[in-house]
């Protein structure tokens, strides 16, 4: 099965869960609410198009560190190539299905938050 790999936009639920795996890879996992939007238009204004969704996403790498350090509770964020996949387990006798977004990277929505500035460095 293939899916259609397009960033979406959302709000962090909590602050990024930093973990290592036993060879010692950093991932992070973080849930990211998408609220879609559409214009109303009688009024003009904004409105929920429908409830929030609510997305698992992982991130591995040296983006999971950076996530880390920088992202937190209530950021706006862009998850960048996630990819779903489906977890199926038993848990008290019955199947679950949970999909999770394996992303590229989660980036700063820059449209919605100003971020502090950095001092620039030049490059070589």
């Amino acid at each position: 099965m293939s899916y259609k790999l397009s960033p979406f936009t959302g709000n962090l639920t909590a602050d990024p869960a930093l973990n290592y795996t036993v060879n010692g890879d950093p991932v992070v996992n973080v849930t990211v609410a998408h609220n879609p939007r559409r214009k109303d238009e009688t009024t003009g204004e904004w409105v929920d198009a429908r409830d929030p969704v609510f997305y698992p996403v992982t991130v591995w790498g040296n983006a999971a560190l950076n996530i880390a350090e920088t992202l937190r509770s209530g950021d706006p964020v862009v998850v960048i190539d996630a990819r779903p996949s489906v977890d199926t387990y038993t848990k008290d006798g019955q199947t679950r299905t949970r999909i999770v977004h394996t992303a590229k990277s989660i980036l700063p929505d820059l449209q919605l938050k100003a971020w502090p500035s950095r001092e620039k460095t030049e490059l070589p």
